[in-house]
């Protein structure tokens, strides 16, 4: 340190990385998750496969009543065994009446048990 300019910029730079810490501090100690730190809802369920999507279907009701700005998806084999898809999985959703709607899921195979983890997001309010 007796090489380090002086003046007060290094009360300054170290008044912001505490600042900085306690804040990373307060997230990780409190378990904070992405339903709780955003505007966000998850959604996990499982079902069987059918190579045809409209046989896929699931529905849920949304935490908000206003439109997502997204949704992510995750769709794996439920056992976590070997992936067996026909094609790249796809799950086609709604958003309508607070409600989230899964229409269908492309790329199952017939009688696969598949786990599907749906997040919806929703854009912050502002006035």
């Amino acid at each position: 340190m007796a090489d380090a300019p002086k003046g007060k910029w290094i009360e300054k730079l170290l008044y912001a990385m505490n600042l900085f810490f306690q804040q990373v501090y307060t997230l990780l100690s409190n378990n904070l998750t992405p339903e709780v730190n955003c505007i966000e809802q998850t959604k996990v369920f499982q079902l069987t496969g059918s190579s045809t999507p409209a046989n896929n279907t699931y529905g849920f009701a949304a935490t908000y009543n206003y439109q997502p700005q997204f949704i992510e998806q995750w769709i794996a084999v439920a056992d976590q065994s070997a992936s067996v898809f026909a094609a790249a999985p796809f799950a086609t959703c709604q958003f309508s009446n607070g409600q989230v709607n899964v229409l269908g899921i492309s790329g199952l195979t017939d009688g696969v048990r598949y786990q599907i983890t749906l997040r919806v997001w929703w854009a912050q309010i502002t006035n």
